[in-house]
């Protein structure tokens, strides 16, 4: 989900807060973002 969103959904006043809570985590999410849309593809679990 990009971080945007992210932040509107939380309600948090700036993307910086967003980033700083969250962001640690960006990479782990477009991993699976990947591996899900890679399994119609007959790839991934």
């Amino acid at each position: 989900m990009p971080m945007p969103i992210v932040k509107d959904v939380l309600g948090h006043s700036s993307i910086a807060v967003t980033v700083d809570l969250y962001g640690h985590m960006a990479p782990v999410i477009v991993a699976e973002a990947v591996n899900q849309g890679m399994t119609g593809y007959g790839v991934g679990s």
